[in-house]
């Protein structure tokens, strides 16, 4: 954690406010580390809080926040955390770092994959502060090492509850008819007998008459409240629910079926015994199948899945935990201009079908192309320097991304290079044209005949690869896994390796925050 920490700061403005901070170096943490945060604030509280005051205190968070577009912005977390009891007595530290961790996880999903540049505390006191001697470092690391022995940074994976919707298409509307709800827990048995609350429109017939209030009724709630955080499972396990429970949870068996196109309003009550159980099923399949996945990341990397939105910031987390070499390999976070011109380089894949119709066809899947790539491949490092004028430069001696004249032989029958049109489509043509590449894919591009003439881009220093321990650990894990038949945690190494790439790309423009006064939704559930 120290290494981390560029400089800390402290102010006395007056006697009863403390003023803390932590200083970031480069690649800053991300808002989603939480377990790094709530130690840092600690930190600053055993430094420059606990040994000099006296009296009732609590204390604020602030975060300094990069964007992924580059502004900074500060923000303080929440209402003040306690240090004290009414009667002045301190609060456990256990206590007191529980509420730290919890009061950044709100704001892990909000800020997801953004960084943090710096962390600040303000603390309130209202009794007299003592001198505040210097704590070493080896006894700052102790309290730290303590809090994380003690399993409080390590918060047992939270439980989580699985539903699912049955609908009907009215009007080409997707009208609800049954659901289903699961309550997960880590250490419950998934099994037939599981206690699964459904809900049945037509249950309801007596009451309500028409089945689109039924429909809308629907609605489950505990202590009058409604208290979730949503996740998509498919966002964290893609795959078909059939697949991903073979591979994780066998034993529940297999997914059902239902004739969907054959349900309609006038048979839905008489399919009401074969739906449920259809929906049952795929609710147990599903809770299995979340519940092995969570069990596997805890124990081999401490991360808790229902934290995570997607399943490449979790790809994210665990290779900034165990794999990056910061020092070695700082990650430059570009500036909006070099994103969107490097951002022109991306392109997609070459998709088009150049003989539709074939006979006696070979398929070739390449094994983990984009890992072998990840990991035997130099990648762009360093700060890119722009160059303006790159006429006359030679194509060998540049490394980064580069706007070029392209031209390709008509001669080609199977073109390369992509282009999008005026209509932003993407074709592979023949011709002449300017676009923006990855060096190394107009160096190709020229070996097959096209003619390349650069002209302005953003060079970096050509590295080894950051994510070669990475590839290595996980494809090394999963052959072994295979080797010994343990297809789950097989197929959580294979989905994680194939999962990372894609973060660094992430668009920035895809990313959107609501305040949480505008999060409400208009509906029951």
């Amino acid at each position: 954690m120290f290494n981390k920490i560029n400089r800390t700061t402290r102010q006395d403005p007056h006697p009863g406010l403390i003023i803390a901070s932590h200083h970031f170096s480069e690649p800053y943490p991300l808002v989603n580390e939480i377990d790094l945060l709530s130690l840092v604030t600690i930190d600053l509280l055993n430094q420059f809080v606990y040994p000099t005051f006296t009296g009732y205190g609590k204390f604020t968070i602030t975060f300094t926040l990069k964007r992924s577009y580059g502004e900074e912005i500060a923000f303080t977390l929440g209402p003040a955390i306690p240090l004290t009891y009414q009667d002045c007595n301190l609060i456990p530290m256990s206590d007191v770092y529980a509420n730290i961790y919890r009061c950044i996880k709100k704001y892990d999903e909000i800020y997801d994959g953004d960084c943090i540049v710096r962390v600040m505390i303000r603390v309130y006191l209202d009794g007299k502060k003592k001198d505040c001697p210097a704590i070493s470092y080896d006894e700052r690391d102790r309290i730290l090492s303590s809090i994380i022995q003690a399993g409080l940074s390590e918060t047992e994976p939270l439980k989580a509850r699985n539903m699912q919707y049955q609908t009907l298409m009215i009007d080409d509307v997707h009208k609800p008819y049954a659901a289903g709800l699961l309550m997960i827990r880590p250490a419950d048995e998934i099994n037939d007998h599981i206690m699964i609350d459904t809900y049945f429109s037509e249950d309801y017939s007596i009451i309500l008459d028409s089945f689109e209030e039924r429909s809308e009724k629907q609605s489950m709630t505990i202590n009058k409240k409604l208290l979730f955080c949503f996740r998509d499972s498919l966002n964290l396990l893609p795959g078909k629910l059939d697949a991903l429970a073979k591979n994780l949870c066998p034993g529940l068996g297999v997914k059902g079926s239902i004739p969907y196109d054959e349900i309609t309003l006038s048979n839905l009550a008489s399919m009401k015994e074969r739906v449920l159980d259809y929906m049952k099923q795929d609710i147990r399949l599903l809770g299995g199948v979340m519940q092995k996945a969570q069990e596997i990341y805890w124990k081999l990397y401490k991360v808790n899945i229902v934290s995570k939105i997607t399943l490449s910031s979790l790809a994210l987390t665990i290779f900034r935990m165990r794999y990056y070499d910061a020092s070695n390999w700082p990650i430059h976070i570009p500036s909006k201009n070099e994103d969107i011109f490097i951002r022109r380089a991306y392109y997609g894949g070459h998709a088009d079908a150049y003989k539709p119709h074939g006979k006696n066809l070979y398929f070739y899947d390449v094994n983990s192309l984009y890992p072998f790539i990840m990991k035997e491949f130099p990648m762009p490092g360093g700060v890119p320097v722009w160059n303006g004028n790159l006429g006359g430069k030679d194509l060998d001696s540049l490394f980064g991304f580069i706007e070029a004249y392209v031209e390709c032989p008509k001669t080609i029958k199977k073109p390369f290079l992509p282009y999008r049109d005026k209509n932003k489509t993407l074709i592979f043509p023949t011709g002449e044209f300017v676009g923006v590449y990855y060096s190394e894919e107009l160096k190709y591009a020229r070996s097959i005949g096209y003619t390349v003439i650069p002209i302005s881009g953003y060079l970096f220093e050509k590295k080894v690869s950051p994510f070669k321990d990475f590839v290595s650990s996980m494809f090394e894990s999963r052959l072994d896994a295979k080797k010994s038949g343990n297809e789950a945690l097989s197929f959580v190494y294979k989905i994680l390796m194939n999962s990372l790439y894609g973060r660094f790309g992430i668009n920035p423009n895809s990313i959107a925050q609501l305040p949480r006064s505008a999060m409400k939704i208009d509906t029951n559930i």
